[in-house]
C-alpha cells in the first residue's frame, strides 16, 4: 500500500503538513475524548496530549494503517489514561454536547430530547471507564467489534463482553415503562443498535 503523500510531508517535519493531516480528525477526536471523560477541559487536555504524541510518533504509522484510525487510538488511550487518573466524579451535564434541534420539532419534543440526553449522560457517567468507552466508540463513533478491539488493544471477545455488560447496566438504569414515549423506544433513537455485531 502506498504511503499518503501528506503523511510523508508531515513526517519530514513540515508543521503545515502536520496541521493539514490532523485537522480533519480534530472534531471527532474531541467528541470521543469528551464522551469518555465527560469533562470538556480534560477532553481538551487529552486531545492536546494526543497531538503531541502523534507528532512525535508519525514514523510509527504503518503504510497499511489509516492515519485517522491511528490517531483515534492515541486519543482514546490518552482519554482513558486521564480518566484513570481522575479522582473526581465528572458532571455529565457539563459535558453534554448540544445537538441542533430539527426546525420542525415542537418545543415539547425538544424538551423530551434534552431530558433523554441528560438521562443517558447521567447513566454513562455512572458506568466504569472501560465499559463507557466501548459504548461511546460503538454508538457514537460506529466502530465494529474488530475496530473496537484494535482501538482498545483488547480481544474481540472482551469487546463483546464489555458491550453486553454496559448495555445491561444502561437497561437497568434507563429502560422503564411501556408507552410509545417510554425509555425502550426513546433509547433506541439515542443509542441505536447496529444490525451486525
Amino acid at each position: 500500500m502506498a504511503t499518503d503523500p501528506l503523511l510523508e510531508a508531515a513526517r519530514s517535519g513540515d508543521p503545515e503538513r502536520f496541521r493539514e493531516l490532523v485537522e480533519p480528525h480534530l472534531a471527532q477526536a474531541y467528541r470521543v475524548a469528551i464522551l469518555i471523560l465527560l469533562d470538556r477541559e480534560l477532553a481538551r487536555d487529552a486531545v492536546q496530549e494526543a497531538l503531541i504524541r502523534a507528532h512525535r510518533g508519525l514514523r510509527a504509522v504503518r503504510p497499511d494503517t489509516s492515519f485517522g484510525a491511528w490517531f483515534r487510538r492515541i486519543v482514546v488511550n490518552e482519554a482513558r489514561r486521564q480518566a484513570r487518573r481522575q479522582w473526581r466524579q465528572p458532571s455529565p451535564l457539563e459535558a453534554l454536547p448540544e445537538v441542533e434541534a430539527a426546525a420542525e420539532e415542537s418545543p415539547e419534543a425538544r424538551l423530551l430530547a434534552r431530558e433523554d440526553r441528560e438521562r443517558v449522560w447521567t447513566a454513562l457517567a455512572a458506568l466504569g471507564e472501560a465499559h463507557r468507552t466501548v459504548l461511546i466508540l460503538r454508538y457514537y463513533q460506529g466502530l465494529s467489534d474488530s475496530e473496537l478491539a484494535e482501538a482498545l488493544a483488547i480481544p474481540v471477545g472482551t469487546v463483546k463482553s464489555r458491550l453486553h455488560k454496559a448495555r445491561l447496566f444502561l437497561q437497568r438504569q434507563l429502560l422503564t415503562g411501556k408507552s410509545e414515549n417510554s425509555w425502550p423506544n426513546r433509547l433506541l433513537h439515542l443509542l441505536p443498535r447496529r444490525n451486525a455485531e
